[in-house]
């Protein structure tokens, strides 16, 4: 997680999640992780790594509406998928994003006992992408 402020105002952040890819995946085997087995990544080849970034840039140099968006969300390695958010994360609810949705099991919901985000970012998004498929930040 990387945010730059300036006058008290969020200029940019970067937040990035990468999954190992020489572990299994939390959700097929848990009780590895909580087992703390040091040599987990050579039993196993299984691999689906993912990476996850969320970029905001509040410079309207670099935004190109729809194309490039002040907020967005890459998937993988793909340069230029950029999928549209309505603001930028506070770090509670890209923590809160991660454990939801990559570390959630039958059994454990880590998110579940995080407290409700209270500070949020001014919605960035703009028409033209709220006219696209894109991620809703809860207010």
């Amino acid at each position: 997680m990387a945010y730059a402020f300036d006058r008290n105002a969020l200029a940019k952040h970067r937040l990035a999640f990468l999954t190992c890819p020489y572990l299994m995946r939390f959700d097929e085997d848990p009780a590895r992780y909580f087992n703390d087995e040091r040599y987990t990544d050579i039993l196993s080849r299984e691999v689906d790594p993912i990476s996850i970034r969320f970029d905001y840039d509040h410079s309207d140099s670099r935004h190109k509406d729809v194309l490039h968006p002040k907020s967005h969300l890459t998937i993988g390695s793909y340069e230029h998928c950029r999928v549209p958010v309505s603001s930028p994360l506070t770090p509670l609810g890209f923590v809160g994003f991660v454990l939801r949705n990559f570390y959630r099991t039958a059994t454990d919901d880590f998110a579940s006992g995080l407290p409700r985000a209270r500070a949020v970012f001014p919605t960035s998004i703009t028409a033209k992408e709220e006219a696209v498929i894109h991620v809703v930040v809860p207010r």
